[in-house]
């Protein structure tokens, strides 16, 4: 049995032993790549429009928008400019490089 499995094994047990509903699985979904220089304002309010359609599709009310340092800086900037474009948008500076190895060691299993 592997760490992940047992994990929910144990989560599971203990939500049906304090009586509560299990919660229905979430799901990670990556968007395109896009064909553009990554530091362009363009590039990051077209991703930044493909990041927010997707969470108005999945009924979520708030955006995480992860970006290293140098897009990070766009990103908040672009919101200073356009406040009424992403109101429900919450930049997070870190974790680009931590999401990138996860993605690229999900892809070498597969």
């Amino acid at each position: 049995m592997t760490v992940l499995s047992s994990m929910v094994t144990y989560n599971t047990r203990l939500c049906r032993e304090q009586g509560q509903s299990l919660q229905p699985k979430t799901k990670a979904v990556y968007l395109p790549l896009i064909d553009m220089p990554p530091a362009d304002p363009d590039t990051i309010i077209t991703a930044m429009n493909k990041a927010q359609k997707l969470t108005e599709e999945t009924g979520q009310d708030f955006t995480l928008f992860t970006a290293d340092q140098q897009l990070y800086r766009i990103v908040v900037e672009i919101q200073w400019a356009y406040p009424h474009l992403f109101p429900h948008l919450v930049p997070r500076l870190g974790g680009m490089h931590m999401l990138m190895s996860f993605v690229g060691a999900v892809g070498a299993l597969i």
